[in-house]
């Protein structure tokens, strides 16, 4: 994670520009008369194992669950134990519209298992 040093001036005078910073995944320390007072760096995105959502539903949930749903998933998860992880992402060559690339940025820092790839 790369580490940038900011004053308290620095920030004040562009937050918008040092929060696009925090979002990239650098992390943000801001420092007055040279020491540091503050550190800003992007949440840790909340998780939660899918027996953790099916033992603990909301007391104000109306979803039942079949009783044999925990086999059911079981059954799923062992018949599917390869990787599942989505390739590494390359961007095309020639892209001019920063806010796509940025799109892009901001996908791979979600962590988001979801399908993405470049139509052109």
């Amino acid at each position: 994670m790369a580490v940038l040093r900011i004053t308290e001036a620095e920030l004040a005078r562009d937050l918008h520009a040092v929060l696009e910073k925090v979002q990239m995944g650098t992390e943000v320390i801001i420092e007055q008369n040279s020491h540091p007072v503050a550190v800003l760096r992007a949440p840790e995105p909340c998780r939660r194992k899918l027996s953790e959502i099916v033992a603990s539903p909301s007391e104000h949930s109306t979803a039942t669950l079949d009783p044999d749903f925990a086999a059911d998933v079981q059954e799923f998860i062992d018949s599917h134990r390869e990787t599942l992880n989505t390739p590494e992402l390359a961007e095309p060559a020639g892209v001019v519209d920063e806010s796509v690339a940025a799109a892009v940025r901001r996908w791979r820092r979600s962590g988001s298992s979801t399908a993405f790839r470049w139509v052109a």
